[in-house]
């Protein structure tokens, strides 16, 4: 056995979860495909510039929740941004009323900080795991076997976390794989500095879902950027077209004009859940599996990090 529980994808609830059970004396080992821990909480570099490319902010609004959050704050790892907010209904813009958090000076230093002294192997993608008479087998995209574990917890969007699972988890996670939206993203540099007014803008229908400045975030010095996240419709509506045909449609529906220092795009397949499991995770007590993520503890920073603490308590007790 490599580790008491294995955690396979290293996002925010992947860590959540390590983070409590390794602080109750549990071995953990964590696996995942990407270079780096963090999952959506991403941050794309070209050159000097960085774009938070993946989830370009976050809110609390729960007050337990909060206060981890405080506790990140302290820790130097996030910061309150202060900026103009809109929200852009059918009948015009509005203010929008938001108080959102940031990683500084990007958002993958958030899952860099909570990750620290965590046992994360990457990047290595599990291709599949194989009950054994006492657990579990994982093995990597290459057919080898990289070890095996007692209990096996998966931390990856719906879509990719069924052929993983067994038994019922499987099913539970083809269901909600089908509810988790993709995003065709943007992000570019105007040759000419371009204010629209706002420091990030919701959009309540067309092609857009939100727009994100990335120089008037805590702890940036850089160019100014933007980040476009198309809507879940409109991503499914043009999932096949061109990068460059994205871009120029993006940047229309944004406003922004069609000179660019820099622009490209990029494509999540499974970007947004619409809303959690009952328990915010999936757990098989007999199997010694569960599942835990966003699409199981809802939308957002938030339910990811609400998932990976169900997923830790069952495992505790």
């Amino acid at each position: 056995m490599i580790a008491d529980v294995v955690i396979v994808g290293a996002g925010l609830a992947g860590i959540a979860c390590a983070r409590r059970l390794v602080g109750q004396g549990m071995s953990v080992v964590l696996f995942d495909k990407g270079r780096k821990p963090g999952g959506r909480l991403s941050t794309r570099r070209a050159g000097e510039m960085t774009f938070d490319h993946g989830a370009p902010f976050f809110t609390a609004l729960d007050d337990g929740f909060a206060k981890v959050v405080e506790s990140w704050a302290q820790a130097g790892w996030v910061s309150r941004w202060r900026g103009r907010f809109v929200s852009v209904e059918p009948q015009g813009r509005e203010d929008w009323s938001i108080e959102p958090w940031v990683g500084v000076p990007t958002m993958s230093a958030l899952p860099r900080g909570l990750a620290e002294g965590l046992e994360v192997r990457a990047p290595l993608r599990i291709a599949s795991i194989e009950a054994e008479e006492d657990g579990w087998r994982l093995i990597d995209e290459d057919g080898e076997p990289v070890g095996t574990a007692s209990t096996v917890i998966v931390n990856t969007p719906a879509g990719q976390a069924a052929p993983l699972l067994h038994g019922g988890l499987q099913a539970q996670a083809v269901a909600a794989g089908d509810a988790m939206d993709p995003c065709w993203t943007v992000m570019v540099v105007p040759t000419e500095p371009w204010d629209p007014g706002f420091d990030a803008a919701r959009y309540r229908q067309g092609a857009l879902s939100h727009v994100t400045a990335q120089s008037t975030k805590p702890g940036r010095d850089e160019a100014a950027g933007w980040v476009l996240h198309a809507s879940g419709a409109w991503t499914r509506a043009h999932w096949d077209d061109a990068a460059e045909a994205v871009v120029e449609a993006l940047c229309d529906a944004a406003g922004i004009p069609q000179a660019h220092a820099f622009a490209k795009a990029h494509r999540w397949r499974y970007a947004r859940a619409r809303e959690g499991v009952e328990g915010a995770c999936l757990w098989d007590v007999d199997a010694r599996m569960g599942a835990c993520g966003d699409w199981c503890g809802g939308p957002g920073l938030e339910g990811a990090w609400r998932s990976g603490e169900a997923m830790a308590a069952h495992l505790l007790r």
